[in-house]
């Protein structure tokens, strides 16, 4: 906690086939007052019940198991670990989530798997970036800024279209 930050999502559901872990889901932090400031992202995946959570605001990933041994944990990260590191890069998930910093907003578009929306075009980065770029449209720019003039709690759920080619 000594940068401000601590904790993470994760869920999971069951139903009569069983547990199931949320799907790959990228959390963007921003602030509606200025979009053009760098956005940080936290990525919660889950690969074989190992919880990983990447961070660009800790500069890290963190994994989350139980009664593991080392040979599987070493097996876990040759096997894993590459692909839920570059998560916040390449932006291929389910879901992004926009969490507004400055007021109670909350946008959630449905990726299906792909980094591309007809709202919003996930360009995914080189090494050296921890964070893909976006282009967002006027709509999903809309929703992320409206007026809060009352400051109450906004949910958005954006359904997943796919870019027109």
């Amino acid at each position: 906690m000594d940068i401000g930050v601590g904790g993470h999502f994760t869920g999971a559901f069951i139903d009569a086939t069983g547990g199931h872990w949320h799907p790959d889901t990228i959390y963007m932090l921003y602030s509606s007052n200025d979009l053009n400031a760098p956005m940080k992202c936290i990525s919660s995946a889950v690969r074989e019940n190992v919880v990983a959570i990447g961070s660009s605001v800790t500069r890290d990933t963190r994994c989350f198991a139980d009664e593991i041994s080392p040979p599987e944990i070493r097996a876990w990260k040759r096997k894993w670990l590459p692909d839920v590191m570059h998560l916040c890069k390449k932006g291929k998930c389910t879901y992004i989530v926009f969490l507004d910093t400055c007021y109670w907003r909350v946008v959630m578009v449905e990726m299906a798997g792909e980094n591309q929306h007809k709202h919003l075009l996930f360009h995914p980065t080189s090494r050296k970036r921890r964070t893909g770029n976006m282009d967002m449209s006027p709509y999903l720019v809309n929703l992320l800024t409206q007026d809060m003039a009352d400051h109450r709690l906004s949910m958005h759920f954006v359904q997943y279209e796919p870019l027109a080619s």
